[in-house]
């Protein structure tokens, strides 16, 4: 038998004409379906909650039996045992008409106006694969940071009882942002981030593993005669959405070095200014390690790098290999590892189905996608770079 416990808050209105034993169990029947507790969840007593709301214990029996009767609770063992949320408890938290909430950083036109194909995939690929599923998605729009608690509480209530789930592409800003924050910490709605880590255990991840790109790659470069390369990685502040991102060079030095190439790590910061990135280069090429290779946070950065190399008369790849991540490049020059925002955005809609069918409050799936490694013209074959460069 489960040891979890629920207690529903019920606010009685004395003056009301609604008789007292109907606002209980109106309330306890919009805590469960709301909560989604699982089944064999012990109840609060009788007893307990009648001298909590200062009524007659009869009062609530009358609530209770009702609960009873609908099939929300039922007998823990025999009577006198108290009572137990029902095993039939997630058919009555399914919607006639099945809706998840997509949440984007911005609203929608907001988010149109900056995005890059990869968000753009990231955003087709969960309208196509709920339209697969029969589900309808509801862009989520963020109220107001600066609510008061309670209206956040209002706002929550107002699509939390219906919805499937929660997809969250990002957050919308780098500072406290208390509406946001109230949304993840809802831990009786299954939520998954999309390329994002967490660290509470009731929300659901789906991220990019570099393993096969990465390996991939050294295996590319190794077999063009490099053994040291350079890592350009981006300092990125962890807050209670941190992307996958964030980690990724990490990975990937991890398992460049696991295939026999020698590893060096630079970080720069996430703005990633000209400044810094000729910094970057000088700590790399100012030393008797200096790699033949570099490796870059994204093709972004990568694109900032190449321009410095050149303006040191270097050339890709003559003198150095440079390579990216994201395959942002249109002229498919940059070599780059990338992994599918079609299939990434797709495992979080079936995520949020498997859950809605066989999950219950706080359960969590975590799930990964492959990447893969584009060999383009600019990795060719290793040559020391000169210290006076």
């Amino acid at each position: 038998m489960s040891r979890q416990y629920l207690h529903p808050e019920v606010v009685l209105d004395r003056s009301s004409s609604v008789p007292l034993h109907v606002q209980i169990s109106d309330q306890c029947r919009q805590a469960i379906i709301r909560r989604r507790p699982r089944p064999g969840t012990r109840f609060i007593s009788e007893r307990r909650m009648a001298e909590q709301l200062g009524v007659n214990r009869n009062t609530v029996h009358q609530a209770f039996e009702a609960l009873l009767s609908e099939g929300l609770l039922s007998v823990a063992g025999t009577r006198g045992s108290g009572l137990i949320v029902s095993r039939e408890i997630l058919s009555y938290c399914r919607t006639s008409f099945p809706f998840l909430n997509f949440v984007l950083p911005l609203k929608m036109s907001e988010q149109l106006a900056v995005s890059n194909l990869r968000s753009l995939e990231m955003i087709g690929g969960v309208m196509d694969r709920a339209a697969e599923l029969h589900i309808s998605v509801n862009i989520l729009s963020l109220p107001s940071p600066f609510l008061p608690a309670a209206q956040i509480s209002q706002w929550l209530d107002s699509f939390v009882p219906d919805s499937l789930g929660v997809i969250v592409l990002g957050r919308r800003y780098d500072v406290p942002d208390p509406v946001f924050k109230a949304l993840l910490d809802c831990d009786f709605l299954p939520q998954v981030l999309m390329d994002g880590l967490s660290d509470r255990a009731h929300i659901s991840t789906v991220a990019a593993d570099t393993t096969d790109g990465a390996r991939n790659m050294a295996i590319e470069l190794l077999r063009r005669g490099h053994r040291r390369l350079g890592i350009i990685d981006k300092d990125f502040k962890k807050g209670v959405f941190d992307h996958c991102a964030r980690d990724r060079c990490k990975s990937v030095a991890a398992t460049a070095t696991a295939a026999g190439l020698a590893t060096r790590l630079v970080k720069i910061s996430s703005q990633a200014t000209l400044d810094e990135v000729a910094a970057a280069l000088d700590e790399f090429f100012s030393s008797d390690w200096r790699p033949t290779a570099l490796f870059c946070h994204n093709d972004a950065l990568a694109f900032q790098v190449e321009a410095e190399l050149l303006r040191r008369g270097l050339r890709i790849p003559d003198d150095i290999s440079l390579i990216g991540y994201d395959d942002i490049d249109s002229s498919q020059r940059l070599s780059t590892i990338n992994h599918s925002r079609f299939t990434m955005s797709a495992e979080t809609v079936n995520i949020i189905a498997e859950l809605s069918r066989t999950g219950y409050a706080g359960d969590a799936l975590h799930r990964t996608v492959p990447t893969q490694f584009f060999l383009r013209p600019s990795v060719g074959p290793a040559k020391d770079i000169p210290v006076s460069v």
